[in-house]
């Protein structure tokens, strides 16, 4: 005669029959794994990806050097006309009259420093681009003043501009370059600009630059 199986044993078996079954038979979670989470954020940070409202991702925007050239003011120098270089100056390079947009006297900056330059980009008669950043000024009001500076990206360079009202005499050097550029007042808000050879200023039988 079989002995009877012991009522423990009959709900052991059970109890591992439906774990096995659940386990091949459990519907399957629609909720991610870990790896399927950085899956999803990764493609979330790619610029163009948009969230499918289950992943939430900061993306933190990478900053953007700042435009430099925008800091700049610009000077024009209008109404240029090209005239014929006076006999006897060996180091004259060229020689136009024209008028500097806005004036001196109109740049309303007394309170330029090494900290707060005035920043300023002027294109020559002979049409070349010259940035110019002044951190001094010298003088009382806005009749009257000098701004002095240099030229970016030149070494040893040196900018002065001096101003009474509208009349205005200027100086930018260039050694690196060789090149100088004199401006003279010529009255009623017009200047002379003068491009001049430095290595050849000494020898000019009429004048002495300085």
């Amino acid at each position: 005669m079989r002995k009877p199986v012991p009522v423990f044993c009959t709900v052991s078996l059970f109890v591992v029959v439906g774990s096995v079954a659940y386990f091949f038979l459990k519907p399957k979670s629609n909720k991610p794994d870990s790896s399927q989470l950085h899956d999803e954020a990764t493609k979330a940070m790619e610029p163009g990806k948009e969230s499918n409202g289950e992943i939430v991702a900061l993306v933190v925007p990478t900053l953007e050097e700042p435009n430099v050239r925008s800091a700049f003011s610009r000077i024009e120098v209008g109404s240029v006309e090209s005239l014929s270089e006076e006999a006897g100056h060996s180091h004259s390079l060229g020689l136009w009259s024209g008028s500097i947009e806005p004036a001196p006297n109109k740049w309303n900056a007394p309170t330029v420093s090494e900290l707060e330059p005035l920043r300023m980009e002027l294109s020559t008669p002979d049409g070349e681009e010259h940035q110019l950043e002044f951190d001094r000024f010298v003088g009382t009001t806005n009749e009257k003043g000098t701004y002095i500076g240099s030229l970016v990206g030149e070494p040893a360079s040196q900018a002065i501009f001096s101003y009474v009202n509208d009349a205005v005499v200027a100086t930018m050097r260039l050694p690196s370059r060789n090149t100088a550029w004199e401006i003279r007042n010529q009255g009623s808000g017009v200047q002379l600009f003068e491009k001049v050879d430095l290595s050849k200023m000494k020898f000019c039988e009429l004048c002495r630059y300085e």
